[in-house]
């Protein structure tokens, strides 16, 4: 019987502490009206839909890589045979992907997961600052320009960090490479 009563007295204890958490203070209601505005005034589902749109572009390319890639060490009359059959499956396979990006319970759930991101990282107050401040005409600039400002910078950015970052995959390739041959550990060149 003493046993039951603390073991209820700790998980009393234990919930208490629970509610008095940050992720607990993130469920609150007026956190969640909080982040509704914000979303709303960074027109995030417009955003979400710009985002899928841009990626919906690349699902072309992407599927050919992959289909060569796989087709590879195929003899040349198949590779063309497959890049023949993924051509032709690509209208009902841009549907498919269209129709996820669309459908309304993944918007939600990406809302859901946005909303969650900022509960973690941002206080009420700090999240109606931040709903302020993309009201304002200098945040309403920020958020047409965002896309813009990303797609001029990324080519410069990829171009800064690609080679050192293709010299660091290829010194771990010949790494793995050399030790599995060996058996033995190599050091990294520098």
């Amino acid at each position: 019987m003493i046993k039951k009563c603390l073991f209820a007295a700790l998980a009393v204890f234990a919930l208490d502490g629970y509610a008095q958490t940050p992720a607990a203070e993130a469920l609150t209601v007026e956190k969640r009206v909080a982040l509704a505005e914000l979303l709303e005034v960074i027109n995030f589902k417009q955003t979400m839909s710009q985002m899928t749109n841009s990626m919906i572009q690349a699902v072309p390319q992407a599927i050919a890589q992959s289909t060569t890639q796989l087709s590879m060490t195929l003899p040349p009359e198949e590779q063309a045979r497959i890049r023949e059959e993924a051509k032709a499956a690509m209208a009902t396979s841009m549907q498919n992907i269209s129709a996820l990006y669309t459908d309304p319970k993944i918007i939600q759930g990406m809302e859901d997961i946005m909303a969650r991101a900022f509960a973690k990282h941002f206080s009420v107050v700090e999240i109606k600052h931040i709903a302020a401040f993309y009201k304002t005409e200098a945040g309403k600039k920020m958020l047409t320009v965002s896309p813009q400002l990303m797609q001029e910078t990324m080519p410069e950015m990829m171009a800064l960090v690609s080679p050192r970052m293709n010299e660091i995959i290829a010194s771990t390739a010949k790494q793995a490479v050399a030790k599995g041959k060996t058996g033995k550990a190599v050091s990294p060149a520098k």
